[in-house]
């Protein structure tokens, strides 16, 4: 064979061999503080092909990726935490998580089959300038696209499986929708007929919360 066929097969091969993604994972508790010795496993969904890896004493955890196509994360007890889609080449990639399992479990709660409830619709609409108090907050939805753009006269519902109770309203000029709702109590947020797209939990105490959420809207 030439001399140039061989250099051809090792350029090649070199460019093979430096195609990988390498990605390092922070994990931190609640406290902000290192969450070392914690189980990281990556599993590519579609090959089932595992890799199982341990955070440091500063909690992180490196690894690279030079196969497949989607990889699955989990952390500890927090299964598919995430996933990380590979299309090849060589790349870089960081990022840092907190160890909630709380917050975890909620918004991995079991869905429920809202045509076996008779859920009571209550209109929330022109609530702008609703205020707080005796036992009611207030939730204001601001809803935009990826965009930055705002969403007009989108339905966005409260849904709260507790009381029994679906509260609507639509988004204003500003692209909010307002709520004034019973406290104590767990709301399930659906967008244009999306149920759960999110959620918003409120305590015993009266308050204001604002929750910023993106949405595409499909056509």
């Amino acid at each position: 064979m030439s001399k140039l066929f061989y250099t051809l097969i090792f350029i090649l091969f070199a460019n093979f061999s430096f195609s990988q993604l390498s990605y390092t994972l922070r994990v931190l508790t609640n406290q902000g503080r290192p969450k070392a010795n914690t189980e990281v496993i990556l599993l590519e969904t579609k090959t089932k092909v595992r890799r199982v890896y341990k955070t440091s004493s500063t909690g992180t955890v490196s690894f690279t990726i030079d196969s497949g196509k989607e990889w699955s994360l989990s952390i500890g007890k927090m299964r598919n935490y995430q996933y990380i889609k590979y299309r090849g080449g060589k790349g870089n990639a960081s990022s840092t998580m907190t160890y909630d399992m709380e917050t975890y479990n909620r918004k991995n709660r079991p869905a429920v089959d809202r045509s076996k409830l008779n859920l009571v619709e209550v209109s929330q609409n022109n609530k702008s300038t609703a205020r707080y108090g005796d036992g009611k907050s207030v939730i204001q939805i601001n809803l935009k696209k990826q965009n930055g753009g705002r969403l007009l006269n989108y339905e966005v519902a409260l849904t709260c499986y507790k009381i029994g109770k679906t509260f609507k309203a639509n988004t204003g000029k500003s692209g909010a929708a307002v709520f004034v709702v019973p406290v104590d109590n767990d709301y399930e947020i659906d967008i244009d007929g999306v149920e759960t797209y999110s959620w918003c939990d409120i305590g015993p105490n009266s308050m204001k919360r604002t929750v910023e959420l993106t949405y595409e809207p499909t056509k």
